[in-house]
């Protein structure tokens, strides 16, 4: 298994400090952890990040195609969405596309859907 806090470090590099400060992200991405919704490895693999958050359906699933396009095979996205659909669109999306997607909803006052989707 990774280490942790190398996982934590790779995350810090790619997600704006504003956004990681405002989504509660170590605590979100412990939760998960803790959950056995994801694992380490499935956080180290990330090199792109979007944040979709306040975006309206179908923008989260549009943005995600679009970012996706610059991930490569074995890497992944991290992606942030508020709008409920999102993970509706965005597991569809991936399950026709061959793409491996774990997502968690997590928020102390609005829920923010997280999404770790890997290229295979």
């Amino acid at each position: 298994m990774t280490d942790l806090s190398a996982v934590f470090d790779l995350i810090y590099d790619i997600v704006p400090a504003d956004v990681a400060d405002d989504v509660n992200m170590t605590d979100a991405l412990h939760f998960a952890l803790t959950e056995r919704l994801i694992t380490a490895d499935d956080v180290a693999c990330v090199s792109h990040f979007f944040d979709a958050r306040r975006l309206p359906c179908p923008m989260p699933l549009l943005k995600a195609k679009v970012t996706l396009r610059d991930v490569g095979a074995g890497r992944g996205l991290y992606l942030l969405a508020t709008d409920k659909n999102s993970q509706t669109d965005l597991v569809a999306y991936c399950q026709k596309n061959g793409l491996t997607v774990k997502t968690w909803a997590y928020g102390q006052t609005d829920t923010i859907f997280h999404f770790l989707i890997r290229a295979c």
